[in-house]
């Protein structure tokens, strides 16, 4: 199992649409109901019950996905985000009058 198909596969969970997962993860369609096919065969059971209208989770496939996005989340760098502080504002005019 691959971190490819490991995306492939949560993807596909959520949109349950080959095209648009595809789509979604920069590959064509192909491309990725091989890789699903790929994964099912991997770990002897069907994840996704195709059907002209798309694609369902089968409840193994369901367990196996939320199985497969808590590692995902697990193992994933968190990135934090830091707000840049506010710019401070600045005068436009100086002064520069010096007492004699």
């Amino acid at each position: 199992m691959t971190t490819k198909q490991i995306d492939y596969c949560i993807e596909l969970a959520h949109t349950l649409n080959f095209s648009r997962a595809a789509e979604n993860m920069f590959v064509s369609q192909p491309t990725l109901t091989y890789q699903i096919r790929l994964l099912e065969e991997e770990v002897g059971f069907t994840i996704f019950e195709r059907s002209g209208k798309g694609a369902a989770l089968t409840p193994a496939g369901a367990q196996f996905v939320s199985f497969l996005a808590d590692m995902r989340e697990e193992n994933m760098p968190e990135v934090i985000v830091e707000e840049e502080p506010a710019e401070e504002e600045t005068e436009t005019e100086t002064e520069t009058e010096t007492e004699d």
